[in-house]
This record gives C-alpha cells, sequence and structure tokens, in this order.
C-alpha cells in the first residue's frame, strides 16, 4: 500500500491521477507558466471589483457591491450562506500593447469554480488550481474587462438550511463555526510579458 502525504488542511482537496502507464503528452489541460516581470514586463494587480449575486438565497434576490475590494464570503453577512452565483467585473487600462505579447491572467486564491471571460471572449472554466489563464490574444491597448462567474462551493449553503430549520439538512446543525472559504480571494494580476 502506498502513503501519500498531501498536507491538506480540513475541507480541502486535490485530485490524484492514477492509471497504468505513462500520461499522453496532451492528454491534460494545459498548465500554463507563469510570467515573471522581467526587461519591457508589466504586471496590473486588479484591486476594484464590481460583485453581483442574485438568487432565491440572497436577501432581496439580488446583492450589487461596488468598488468591492476581493474577500471571502463568509466575512460578507448577506452571502456567508449562499451558494448562488457571483458575477465580478473587473476593467482596467493597458498601454502600448503589442497584440504579440504573452499575457496571463492569475486569479490567485479561489474558492470555487470560475468561468472567466476577458473583453466578451467565450467563458473559460477553470476547476483547480493554478487559477492561471493564457488570456494572450485577449487584450485591447486601451480599456479592457474581465469577467469571473463564480460558482461557490455548497457547504455553507447547506450550514444555513440547516439554521433556518429545513429538517432534510438537520446533520448541519450545529456546524455555524465549520463554514468553508468562498469566493474569489485573489490577488488578481494580468501580467504582460516584455516585447
Amino acid at each position: 500500500m502506498a502513503v501519500f502525504d498531501n498536507g491538506l488542511a480540513g475541507y480541502e482537496s486535490v485530485f490524484l491521477v492514477c492509471g497504468e502507464g505513462p500520461i499522453e503528452p496532451g492528454s491534460l489541460p494545459p498548465n500554463p507558466k507563469s510570467l515573471r516581470p522581467g526587461p519591457g514586463a508589466e504586471e496590473i494587480e486588479l484591486a476594484s471589483w464590481q460583485l453581483t449575486v442574485t438568487g432565491d438565497d440572497v436577501a432581496g434576490g439580488s446583492l450589487t457591491l461596488s468598488s468591492f475590494e476581493l474577500q471571502d464570503w463568509r466575512e460578507i453577512e448577506e452571502l456567508e450562506y449562499v451558494a448562488s452565483s457571483g458575477q465580478y467585473l473587473a476593467e482596467f487600462e493597458v498601454s502600448q500593447f503589442v497584440p504579440e505579447q504573452a499575457v496571463e491572467l492569475d486569479l490567485g486564491r479561489v474558492q470555487g469554480v470560475v468561468l472567466v471571460s476577458v473583453n466578451g471572449a467565450q467563458a473559460v472554466p477553470l476547476l483547480v488550481s493554478p487559477f492561471r489563464l493564457d488570456i494572450s490574444g485577449q487584450l485591447a491597448s486601451g480599456s479592457n474587462t474581465i469577467s469571473i462567474e463564480l460558482i461557490p462551493p455548497w457547504r455553507n449553503r447547506l450550514v444555513g438550511l440547516a439554521i433556518d430549520g429545513d429538517e432534510r439538512y438537520a446533520q448541519f446543525t450545529g456546524k455555524e463555526n465549520t463554514l468553508i472559504a468562498s469566493g474569489l480571494l485573489g490577488p488578481v494580476k494580468v501580467r504582460i510579458g516584455g516585447p
């Protein structure tokens, strides 16, 4: 029997791919190598976001936070027990951009599943860390928009339903102190390679 020490904290997980023989090249999704700032490179940290969450588990049906700094949904009273998806939106400027430059979007820490769209391009799902995406060819000189749909984990919602007295989720009663991290936590950075 093999033992694998993964060093995970409670409620964290990893994918372990096992099988016979080697993994064939191209059979797994690409894992972009992180661009590091160098001569002529630029790194833009996206600090101000708009977050909109709509669903029947949101008080009033919808919540919009403007000029929002990324944080765990457990720290936002209205989102503490929410499982509806949230839409993050950020705009940023890029000057003197050359379309051939390599560009990477690094979402930092993410608690949930995300669908990422840059300047209206088709959304790309990111399920596991590292939450980085090659967005070369999607950026433009001037104004750019990043839209991220986050689908949070369901566990906190189940605890909320138990608190509300829903007997179907009684096994989550008393679990208020065991909520798991949820949301786009960042820091989110756009890295543009040198010319």
